[in-house]
């Protein structure tokens, strides 16, 4: 009952009026049962625009306090197959017309030393960037890093592959890139060991 009360704020006076009353035998079932025109009636009904902008800015209010911790539009892009990110920065265009890099280093890429990661994200507010590892020729944990500034639209830091041998592997590098609102998940793949 009280989701079409909400939903009626929205609707023409004589039904906010309606479902105001109903809301009202419902819930408080005293004072009110068998007013339709009762002051809370009437006070609710010509305030409907008023109370939904503020239960809105009430809400948007409690997501910021608490960080706002996932975007509302998360777009996961398809494997980047073209680009070895073990041999070059890989670049990729996003659906909104801006770009993201990612560049692995130190070359040649080996499980038994921290991977040095670098991503740019161009024409996109980015306000948190993390990496995580998968493996592709091998089922491994997943390892995830949250990267931090180190420049204008650029984002450092460090990973270690995990690996239980020295060989070459492929890996996927899923680039979460997430601004207020939408999100955005890149994989880039490429092999570490010798090959």
């Amino acid at each position: 009952m009280a989701v079409n009360f909400l939903k009626s704020l929205f609707r023409d006076n004589a039904h906010s009026r309606f479902w105001c009353q109903t809301f009202m035998q419902k819930s408080l079932a005293g004072p009110f049962h068998g007013m339709p025109e009762s002051f809370p009636v009437r006070w609710l009904a010509g305030h409907r625009h008023a109370l939904a902008a503020g239960a809105l800015i009430l809400g948007a209010g409690a997501m910021l306090a608490s960080g706002l911790p996932a975007s509302l539009w998360v777009t996961e892009l398809t494997p980047i197959e073209t680009c070895d990110a073990g041999k070059q920065v890989c670049t990729v265009v996003l659906p909104n017309g801006g770009s993201m890099a990612l560049d692995l280093g130190p070359r040649p890429l080996s499980a038994s030393r921290p991977l040095q990661l670098q991503v740019a994200a161009t024409g996109f507010s980015a306000r948190q960037v993390a990496v995580s590892m998968v493996g592709v020729s091998m089922n491994m944990v997943e390892t995830r890093t949250d990267l931090t500034p180190i420049g204008d639209a650029s984002w450092g830091g460090e990973l270690t592959l995990p690996a239980c041998s020295t060989g070459p592997m492929a890996w996927q590098a899923n680039v979460e890139v997430r601004g207020w609102w939408r999100t955005y998940i890149v994989p880039f793949r490429f092999q570490s060991g010798s090959h």
